[in-house]
């Protein structure tokens, strides 16, 4: 279960490597790198949402959701902007090493349209959670925990993400590869 990955090489040998959880790429921005950033979080709420987030009172309430529980937060985005990344960055500056701010970490999809509707998607079904659509009726406004999902790590660099051990039910993901 995985997945594949094809990679072109000059050398003739061919070889197959597993890993364990879910890859995709994604943007970090740069100022979260220049900083002493977490390259692994552990239990996670990672929440995902389909629209761009530009304002940083659309993230409230689901950071006071999560910080609540005392996890860190990942927010996964199609483009998280504006108010939301300068108020988030600017936080992340002003706080202590040890407090739960220093936690969240926001990322944009590298991808476009349908593939980044369906790897949302691939994500709420290997963490537990639901996507937040705006075309569904959801607001992050008026957030519900129900949307998070959970992972026991999420490692990142610059291009890629990787979320392992996710909350799933077997079966969906099973449905989902099928």
């Amino acid at each position: 279960d995985g997945m594949v990955n094809v990679v072109y090489s000059k050398s003739a040998e061919t070889y197959t490597e597993y890993r364990n959880g879910m890859e995709l790429g994604t943007k970090i921005d740069a100022n979260f790198t220049e900083r002493d950033v977490i390259p692994v979080i552990n239990n996670a709420n990672i929440l995902m949402c389909e629209d761009d987030i530009k304002s940083f009172d659309e993230l409230k309430p689901a950071m006071a959701a999560s910080f609540a529980e005392e996890k860190p937060l990942v927010v996964i985005a199609n483009k998280i902007e504006g108010q939301a990344l300068a108020t988030v960055i600017s936080n992340l500056r002003v706080n202590t090493e040890n407090s739960l701010l220093n936690k969240i970490v926001l990322i944009n999809l590298d991808e476009f349209g349908q593939a980044m509707i369906d790897t949302l998607g691939d994500i709420a079904t290997l963490t537990g959670g639901k996507v937040v659509k705006s075309s569904l009726g959801h607001s992050l406004k008026s957030f519900d925990k129900s949307f998070f999902g959970r992972a026991e790590q999420v490692g990142f660099n610059r291009s890629t993400t990787a979320i392992i051990g996710g909350d799933c039910d077997k079966e969906e993901v099973d449905s989902r590869v099928e």
